[in-house]
């Protein structure tokens, strides 16, 4: 059994441990990687805990990209084959984009507040911003150490009118990494803010402001009542003087909209990560306050949460992910 699972790392050595139950003597080991055996390492002994017990570890170095291992134990019955590991080794800086959180998106504002996460290994040598195919300066500000393999990168981007498209480099000592793109469409055409599933007879006052660069018009408020919604008249039906009259057919019940869920964090469909946990975050929309809420990892769902608290209250809850 290797203890190693699955998983991302960008350090380009790994810590190899495996546990050997054999009833008879262990005569001989094998370490293969990538299908080539290590030589070096199949010559080591394994240490004896007990009777049947026996326990192998090595520091192995990592080959850039896809690295895959398996041991084989042999007794005097015969040889077993453990499973298998993968580990993607990536050595040089990993980005990954924590605003904007979407690969596409509208800006109205003309600035971009970017936000992204560097994961390295090693100390963090470089860092650019690439705007619409052009290097903008080296970012030597805006970035912070938040421990000793992660850093956060933060700056105001001015967009040009139209789409604009970022990707965000590091370096360190093994190369350099790049973010995935993102675009953002900067728009100077108003944008009206709209409301729905508003209850019957509710008046609803909307403010709006327009930009003008030439003269500056007044705000212009603009009042917007809800027609009352009028009983329908069902025709009425002769009947028999022994017949009771036909009682009114039920409306359907109006259904109400189910709640809308949205990724905060993490922002994408697939997320490299090198810890054995994360940390998600989503916003929850609904015209009901709602009452519960379920997390599936892996196809098992969590424990109910309740959520009959006050509205717009957030639910933090943290997953453990065993293999990425």
């Amino acid at each position: 059994m290797i203890s190693a699972t699955d998983s991302l790392n960008n350090s380009g050595v790994v810590i190899f441990s495996a546990e050997i139950v054999s009833r008879t003597k262990l005569q001989a080991i094998r370490i293969v990687q990538n299908g080539t055996v290590l030589a070096y390492e199949s010559s080591k002994i394994p240490e004896q805990q007990d009777s049947i017990t026996y326990v192998y570890k090595s520091l192995i170095p990592l080959k850039a990209g896809q690295n895959i291992f398996y041991i084989e134990a042999k007794n005097a019955f015969g040889t077993g084959i453990s499973d298998r590991r993968t580990i993607i080794c990536r050595p040089e800086p990993i980005i990954n984009w924590i605003s904007p959180a979407v690969a596409s998106s509208v800006d109205s504002s003309g600035m971009l507040k970017l936000k992204a996460e560097i994961i390295t290994s090693f100390d963090l040598l470089s860092s650019g911003i690439n705007l619409n195919g052009t290097p903008l300066s080296e970012q030597k500000e805006g970035i912070t150490r938040t421990g000793n393999d992660r850093y956060i990168l933060e700056n105001d981007i001015p967009l040009k009118e139209g789409e604009n498209s970022i990707i965000l480099s590091a370096g360190n000592a093994r190369g350099i990494g790049y973010s995935q793109k993102r675009t953002i469409s900067y728009e100077k055409a108003l944008i009206a803010e709209t409301k729905t599933n508003l209850p019957e007879a509710v008046k609803t006052e909307i403010t709006q402001t327009l930009p003008i660069e030439t003269e500056k018009v007044p705000e212009t408020k603009i009042e917007i009542k809800e027609p009352a919604v009028q009983p329908a008249v069902l025709p009425e039906v002769p009947v028999a003087n022994n017949e009771k009259p036909a009682e009114a057919p039920e409306r359907p019940a109006i259904k109400t909209d189910a709640p809308v869920l949205a990724w905060l964090s993490p922002s994408r469909e697939s997320t490299d990560i090198n810890t054995s946990s994360a940390r998600i975050r989503l916003s929850v929309k609904s015209s009901e306050r709602p009452q519960s809420l379920l997390v599936y990892v892996n196809g098992v769902a969590s424990e109910d949460i309740n959520l009959l608290q006050r509205p717009g209250h957030r639910v933090n809850t943290q997953s453990r992910n065993p293999s990425v």
